[in-house]
C-alpha cells in the first residue's frame, strides 16, 4: 500500500470519526433537553385550583414611584397632581 492511499484511508476515518462524535453529541444534547422536569412538565390547567374563585384578582396594586420622589414617601396624589410636579405646576402664563 503506497504512502498516499494509507493517508487517503487516514483521513477518511478521522472523517467518519467526527461524523460519528457529532452525532452522538447531537443526540446527547436532544435527550437533555427534551425530559420533561419542572413545570413545563404540568399542563396549563395544573394550577387552576390555587387561584381565586370569581375571576377578580384580590391582591392591591402595586404602588410605583414617581421620578424624583424619595424612597420612603408616601403620598396620595392624583394623576393631575402628579403630573404638575412633573412639568413644573399648573397652568402657567407666558
Amino acid at each position: 500500500m503506497s504512502m498516499r492511499t494509507r493517508s487517503l484511508l487516514a483521513w477518511i476515518a478521522v472523517g467518519l470519526a467526527g461524523l460519528a462524535l457529532a452525532a452522538g453529541v447531537t443526540y446527547a444534547a436532544t435527550q437533555l433537553s427534551s425530559q420533561r422536569i419542572g413545570l413545563s412538565a404540568e399542563p396549563p390547567s395544573a394550577g387552576e385550583e390555587l387561584a381565586p374563585k370569581g375571576g377578580a384578582s384580590r391582591t392591591a396594586p402595586r404602588r410605583t414611584r414617581e421620578p424624583g420622589e424619595d424612597r420612603g414617601t408616601t403620598t396620595n396624589r392624583t394623576p393631575e397632581e402628579r403630573r404638575e410636579q412633573r412639568h413644573g405646576g399648573g397652568d402657567q402664563d407666558d
